[in-house]
């Protein structure tokens, strides 16, 4: 019960704040965004152990996809926890956001003051209750959120 009010409370702080104007540009990129989180969501389609932060590996060339278990608090940064760190991104500060992995199985994701903000679904956010599918944007990198909940199998089955 504690759980679920902290939650109500915590989610009645949250406030988006959209900053970005939607030109065309931007929509078409937030579109290309979509498909490429729902083509790392079909990679893995559940029942899973964890939430997981999905996203795709750079340096593979062929689109192959990294799962990347959340447990406790992580950060992700410049200097964030391995292998959530990206010396490369110039654009991501050292300690960028942390998410928040409950053992409840929700999961939070904070801006921790970086530069260039914490952006969910196209709208930058202080913090947020991360839900199946969400898109994250930090710095120049996309990650989608799995909350390890697969599709619930057919009756039939």
């Amino acid at each position: 019960i504690v759980t679920s009010i902290v939650s109500k409370e915590f989610m009645k702080t949250c406030k988006d704040e959209t900053t970005r104007e939607s030109t065309p540009n931007a929509i078409a990129l937030f579109r290309k965004r979509l498909v490429f989180a729902k083509r790392l969501l079909d990679a893995f389609p559940g029942p899973l152990q964890s939430p997981l932060l999905l996203r795709e590996v750079a340096d593979a060339g062929d689109g192959d996809v990294e799962a990347i278990r959340l447990s406790g608090v992580v950060v992700v940064g410049l200097k964030g926890d391995s292998p959530f760190c990206d010396l490369k991104d110039d654009s991501l500060s050292r300690r960028h956001f942390r998410i928040l992995a409950h053992r409840n199985g929700r999961c939070y994701a904070e801006d921790l003051g970086s530069t260039n903000g914490l952006w969910i679904n196209g709208r930058k956010v202080s913090h947020r209750l991360l839900v199946h599918g969400d898109l994250i944007h930090a710095g120049n990198q996309d990650w989608v959120f799995h909350d390890g909940k697969g599709a619930e199998p057919d009756e039939g089955d």
